[in-house]
């Protein structure tokens, strides 16, 4: 399912074309992961040319896609989200709710632990001016409307029950989120331990069920 939005919408009318041909999807990707890493490394003083460099291709060939570093920067957020949002963008309409969240839940919290999350949260917090609104469009809010969507698309077939599928999905958020956000910030990603995310996302997973579920 397509899920136009604000943000995607904005990165592709303000790619400007170039001279030569558009960037394959071999380089598109290597420029992404190379952005990623180098964010990982070197934070927000990260340049086009360093991208450029790592990923093998002319400082035109991105400017062939993106316009800016900060445009590049959103569209690795969005790729991020797509990533995270596999497990509902895959589920078949009918498959259980509960794997479904489950796998979802998995895929936020090793997100949320992972460096190059991190990294990005850095960038953002560093020029929070420069790139809040953006990452806040990007990401979070992409991500809570991905999962209202699928609510939303839960509750018509009957098998949750809720007024308000945006709120629901910030509730599902919040609850897997809670201290482990302010840990990274605080003590980076280290600070948590994979090995503790089951009893969590299980324990989310059953309460927003017993407050969403369908009443029969």
């Amino acid at each position: 399912m397509r899920h136009d939005d604000p943000v995607s919408a904005r990165a592709r009318k303000g790619r400007r074309p170039g001279p030569g041909r558009p960037v394959d999807l071999a380089k598109r990707e290597a420029i992404l992961t190379s952005t990623r890493e180098l964010l990982q490394q070197r934070g927000p003083a990260v340049t086009l040319e360093e991208v450029a460099e790592a990923a093998g291709v002319s400082r035109q060939t991105i400017y062939n896609n993106w316009t800016s570093k900060e445009q590049l920067i959103d569209e690795v957020i969005g790729s991020c989200v797509d990533e995270l949002m596999t497990p509902l963008r895959t589920a078949a309409e009918d498959a259980s709710v509960e794997e479904t969240l489950t796998a979802l839940a998995t895929a936020y919290l090793n997100m949320l632990i992972n460096a190059a999350t991190h990294a990005l949260l850095r960038v953002v917090l560093s020029s929070r001016e420069q790139y809040g609104p953006s990452f806040y469009a990007a990401g979070p809010r992409r991500t809570q409307r991905y999962l209202a969507d699928y609510l939303r698309r839960q509750a018509a077939r009957g098998v949750l029950e809720m007024e308000d599928p945006d709120l629901a999905a910030e509730h599902f958020i919040g609850m897997l989120k809670g201290n482990y956000f302010l840990k990274v910030m605080l003590h980076g990603p280290n600070a948590i331990e994979p090995e503790g995310h089951m009893q969590r996302i299980t324990t989310s997973v059953a309460t927003f069920l017993r407050a969403y579920g369908r009443r029969r």
